[in-house]
């Protein structure tokens, strides 16, 4: 749960730990409830090293927040995965935001229609959607961009891969170059 990609999974572990240590318990369980079938399960926490760290790190930024709240202040603010998907990201927080150097301004009307129909598309006609997905992908590809009501970012990854025995992975590792796009609307 700790390294959960959904930043509410990793608040479980969170507020069960630091109540673990607040009341000096080795040992902590939350009991969780399927909403849908009504089915119930409990999660056994560990005060382990990894979650010691875990914890550890929550508490260095509940010192933070309480040092700018004693001090009066306001901590700039900055972008991070939590902000993906936050409503408050594009008004409070980050209102007219600089998407920063690299992001085009394009005023391109055909493909702005193919990401309107590929968004009206998606979860829906599978075929037509993978077609336009496939499209605009390569057309955007190396590049990040706004256009009309969406943002679409592209960014180059590179993978190891391994086309050997596992003895002999590292004398013959290999890495590979791609690119990673994401398109939200705005």
């Amino acid at each position: 749960m700790i390294k959960s990609k959904y930043p509410w999974v990793r608040k479980y572990p969170a507020q069960i730990l630091l109540y673990m240590l607040m009341d000096g318990k080795e040992t902590g369980v939350m009991i969780f409830k399927n909403k849908t079938t009504g089915e119930k399960c409990q999660k056994v926490f560990e005060l382990s090293s990894e979650n010691l760290a875990y914890a550890e790190s929550i508490l260095q930024k509940l010192e933070a927040v309480n040092g700018f709240v004693d001090r009066e202040e306001i901590p700039s603010l900055e972008r991070c995965d939590d902000c993906k998907g936050c409503g408050f990201a594009k008004t409070i927080c980050f209102p007219g935001q600089d998407y920063g150097p690299g992001i085009e301004m394009l005023s391109d009307v055909v493909l702005e229609e193919k990401l309107i129909r590929r968004a009206e598309l998606e979860g829906a006609a599978k075929k037509e959607f993978d077609t336009l997905d496939k499209e605009v992908k390569e057309q955007l590809r190396g590049r990040s961009a706004v256009i009309g009501e969406f943002i679409v970012e592209s960014k180059e990854c590179q993978r190891k891969s391994y086309e050997i025995p596992p003895d002999l992975k590292k004398q013959y590792e290999t890495i590979t170059t791609y690119f990673r796009i994401s398109i939200e609307r705005l």
